[in-house]
C-alpha cells in the first residue's frame, strides 16, 4: 500500500470523528446519538449503576485499551454501522483518539490478512498518529522489527437496540518521519449506541465536480486537519467519494500531484475501487487563511486505479471549506 493510501484511509476515517465528536464536546453532549449512560440508568444500594433489566451497567457504552500499558477510557464514543461500513471513535477530553474503520458491516474478526483497507490508528494530538499497518507496508515504512498484531473482533451488532460490542489489538507506528510505535491491547468496546449515517458534518462546506462529464453530487463534505495535512472530502452516499490531500501549510498556487498534493476517487473502497490522480492533474489553491482555517481552490484529475485498466476523468472541481 502506497503512503497516500494509507493517508487517504485514515483521514477518511478520522474526518467522521473530528468533525462530529468534537462538536459533541462543544455543545455539550446535547447531540443526538452520544453515549453519555443517561438513558434508563437508576443507582443501586451499592452505588452500581443498573439499567431497565436490573442489569450492572459498568461496561455498557464503554470504550476503553491500554496504550503502551496505560488504561485509556473514552470520554466520547461514536459509532456508524450500515451495510458498506463499521466507524468507530473514542475521544478523550485531552484530544486522544483511538479510530477503528472496517469496509464491511457484520460480526467477524478482522486483520490485515483479510482486510486490506482496515484502518485502526491511536493518535493523542491533531498533528500526528499511530497507526496499524500490515508487516509489508510497514517494511515499506522502513520498520524492518515491526510485528502486526491488528486484530478486530466484532462480537455483536443489535439491530434493535442499535447497540455494537467488540475487541481489538494493534501496534501503531508513525508515518511522518519519525521512527516510533506505540502498543494498543486489551481495546474493548461494549454495547456503543451506533447510527446508520454520518451526520452531516459541516454543512456550510462547498465541494463540487463533473466525474466523467456528470455532476458528482455530494450528499456530504468534511474537512480535517491532522498529520500536517488537510484532507477535503465530498461524499456521495456512505462510501463513495472524491477526496484531495494537502499540506496544512498549503501556500496559494497551482500545484501538481505528487506524495504532498493528491486528489482520489473512491468508487466502493476495495483494492480495485481507489483511484489515484495521474501524473499532471493539478489542484489550485484559491485562498488559504491559516488562522480562520478556510481555504477554496480548484482541481481537475485524471485518475486511474493500479489494478485495472479503468479510469476517470474529475474536471470542474471547486472547493471552500472549513477545518
Amino acid at each position: 500500500m502506497k503512503k497516500n493510501n494509507v493517508l487517504f484511509l485514515l483521514l477518511y476515517a478520522l474526518g467522521i470523528c473530528f468533525t462530529s465528536c468534537t462538536r459533541d464536546f462543544e455543545d455539550g453532549r446535547n447531540y443526538n446519538g452520544t453515549n453519555d449512560n443517561s438513558n434508563g440508568v437508576t443507582e443501586n444500594g451499592n452505588g452500581n449503576t443498573t439499567n431497565g433489566n436490573g442489569n450492572t451497567t459498568a461496561d455498557i457504552g464503554i470504550f476503553k485499551a491500554a496504550i503502551g500499558g496505560k488504561a485509556f477510557v473514552a470520554d466520547e464514543v461514536r459509532a456508524i454501522v450500515n451495510d458498506d461500513y463499521i466507524a468507530i471513535s473514542g475521544l478523550k477530553t485531552t484530544g486522544e483518539l483511538i479510530q477503528i474503520s472496517i469496509l464491511d458491516g457484520k460480526v467477524g474478526t478482522y486483520t490485515f490478512k483479510d482486510t486490506p483497507e482496515l484502518v485502526i490508528a491511536y493518535t493523542s494530538s491533531n498533528k500526528w498518529a499511530y497507526i496499524g499497518v500490515s508487516k509489508d507496508d510497514a517494511e515499506e515504512h522502513e520498520y524492518s522489527d515491526y510485528n502486526d498484531n491488528t486484530v478486530v473482533k466484532i462480537t455483536e451488532i443489535d439491530s434493535v437496540k442499535k447497540t455494537i460490542s467488540g475487541t481489538f489489538q494493534f501496534t501503531g507506528i508513525r508515518i511522518d518521519g519519525v521512527k516510533d510505535k506505540k502498543e494498543v491491547t486489551n481495546g474493548a468496546f461494549t454495547k456503543i449506541s451506533y447510527k446508520s449515517d454520518a451526520p452531516i458534518l459541516q454543512p456550510d462546506n462547498k465541494f463540487s465536480a463533473k466525474l466523467d462529464g456528470i455532476n458528482f453530487v455530494t450528499t456530504n463534505v468534511s474537512a480535517v486537519s491532522v498529520m500536517g495535512k488537510i484532507a477535503i472530502t465530498g461524499n456521495r452516499g456512505n462510501v463513495e467519494n472524491v477526496s484531495l490531500l494537502l499540506p496544512d501549510n498549503a501556500k496559494e498556487g497551482t500545484y501538481q500531484v505528487d506524495y504532498n498534493y493528491s486528489i482520489r476517487y473512491n468508487k466502493n473502497m476495495s483494492p480495485d475501487g481507489m483511484f489515484d490522480g495521474k501524473s499532471g492533474s493539478t489542484i489550485t489553491i484559491l485562498k488559504h487563511d491559516k488562522t480562520k482555517k478556510i481555504i477554496s481552490g480548484t482541481f481537475s484529475s485524471t485518475v486511474v486505479t493500479y489494478t485495472t485498466t479503468e479510469k476517470y476523468e474529475i474536471t470542474d472541481g471547486s472547493f471552500n471549506v472549513s477545518y
